[in-house]
């Protein structure tokens, strides 16, 4: 299902769950602007539960360091995650964090009661980023997620958590 290459440190592969990964995109089909942030943003995150499901707590560890370390090497201020159209490895990275900062922020059960509802909202119909912001108000009702901008292209994007983090999908 996946591996952890058992190679020498200095050549060593980043840990991966490649099968987990395909699986994660049957859960949800993302629209809008944000499409490939839902998409693979979501599908990245499970590869996370699948390493340490299988491989335990360090390896996902390394799997969420390797991520932070491409992310701010290649993308941190520089591009948006909603209004970049293309499928690039920003998607992947800072979508898989937006979903594990949600987790952290809401708590597991009402992570799995909102991704639950996501899920069956994108699969029968188009489900956007607003779509999932309000999964997570319903299965947290305490959940303050403002999203800030219009929609326009370069307009930042801030969702507030509770007035005390916040987290940016897009920048100026």
């Amino acid at each position: 299902m996946c591996r952890v290459d058992d190679a020498p440190r200095r050549i060593r592969r980043n840990a991966r769950a490649h099968l987990g990964h395909e699986i994660g995109h049957i859960w949800t089909n993302g629209a809008g602007p944000a499409a490939n942030f839902l998409r693979e943003g979501w599908a990245r995150y499970v590869e996370s539960l699948v390493l340490e499901h299988e491989f335990g707590l360090e390896t996902e560890r390394r799997f969420w360091r390797e991520n932070a370390q491409r992310y701010f090497k290649n993308y941190d201020g520089r591009r948006s995650i909603l209004t970049e159209t293309f499928n690039s490895d920003l998607h992947y990275d800072k979508g898989s964090w937006i979903f594990r900062m949600l987790e952290e922020a809401v708590g597991a059960e009402a992570f799995r009661k909102a991704m639950t509802d996501y899920s069956r909202r994108s699969l029968s119909g188009s489900a956007t980023w607003e779509t999932l912001a309000e999964c997570f108000q319903r299965a947290k009702p305490d959940f303050d997620a403002i999203i800030v901008g219009a929609g326009f292209a370069g307009q930042a994007r801030v969702v507030k958590i509770r007035d005390t983090a916040n987290f940016y999908l897009d920048h100026d």
